[in-house]
């Protein structure tokens, strides 16, 4: 465990200063934590629960300055601003055309040649394919995706042969997908007259199980016709059907950059060692920008 999260530091600066209950705390992608998140930054909304004050723009300043201020300058903050309901949407355009470019320190077992810097910055557009790493399968779907890498370049360090800089750049693409089984959902609740709103659709199929077991018995209750029953069924099966073949809130662009280094035991294809032909071992990995329109 680190010092403290991302969403802690920010999100405890904010909350005192908007009279809230609770926080919520959305950013443009996550990263592990030991991965730094340089050059500009990126976009990330903060939702206050039941806020009872909204701060000045001279409040927002105190709280920038106050969190760029802190003694173990972890985080840092620019920009910040009060929005409404457009901010989701702002945040949920960008996603679909975010671009995320990485530098990672890379090792290999020989030394680097000429031919691999050249071969490297040749691959423009490259298809890969990952496997859900075995170090987030506990809480993601054992799934296959297709992922593309824009572009990479070696940076050679000098003085160590075997160690090089990687820097590559990936973009997002949605899975539409999840538009038509959150569609899928909210027929089925606005059919069931039940509220959904207030429910965190999660990350896995617990949700969607919760919210075809509230319909079905919600249905039962008021004794609903057989037909009404029969029509929650289809839009179960339909659910179900796609929930089989697709992350629900997962989306293409969350490139494993790691793991497109080492391999994790050849479930991602291909590797940095497979194109070099020999064993290569990430050691640090940052990411160095974040490209969305929208903001």
């Amino acid at each position: 465990m680190g010092e403290a999260s991302v969403e802690e530091i920010i999100g405890s600066n904010i909350l005192p200063m908007c009279r809230g209950d609770n926080y919520k705390f959305h950013a443009a992608g996550r990263e592990d934590i030991d991965v730094r998140m340089l050059g500009s930054g990126k976009p990330f909304l903060l939702e206050i629960q039941n806020a009872r004050q909204v701060p000045s723009e001279e409040t927002i300043k105190e709280i920038e300055s106050k969190i760029n201020g802190l003694e173990n300058k972890l985080v840092g903050v620019k920009n910040l601003k009060v929005v409404g309901s457009q901010g989701w949407t702002l945040m949920r355009d960008g996603e679909a055309e975010k671009q995320k470019q990485y530098c990672a320190l890379v090792w290999i077992s020989r030394p680097l040649e000429d031919e691999d810097v050249q071969s490297i910055s040749l691959l423009n557009e490259m298809q890969i394919l990952q496997k859900t790493p075995i170090r987030v399968l506990h809480h993601r779907s054992p799934l296959e995706r297709q992922k593309i890498i824009h572009w990479m370049k070696i940076e050679r360090i000098s003085g160590s042969p075997q160690y090089f800089l990687l820097h590559l750049s990936t973009q997002s693409a949605v899975d539409n997908s999840r538009n038509l089984i959150l569609t899928t959902l909210f027929h089925v609740a606005f059919f069931c007259n039940i509220f959904l709103l207030d429910k965190d659709l999660g990350h896995d199929m617990l949700s969607c199980k919760w919210c075809l077991n509230k319909c079905w018995s919600d249905l039962v209750r008021r004794g609903s016709s057989v037909v009404s029953r029969w029509l929650l069924l289809v839009y179960g099966a339909f659910l179900f059907g796609k929930v089989q073949h697709t992350d629900i809130f997962g989306k293409q662009a969350g490139n494993y950059i790691k793991e497109f280094v080492h391999g994790d035991l050849w479930r991602t294809q291909p590797i940095i060692g497979s194109i070099l032909g020999c064993r290569a071992e990430i050691t640090q990995l940052d990411v160095t920008d974040v490209k969305m329109d929208s903001f």
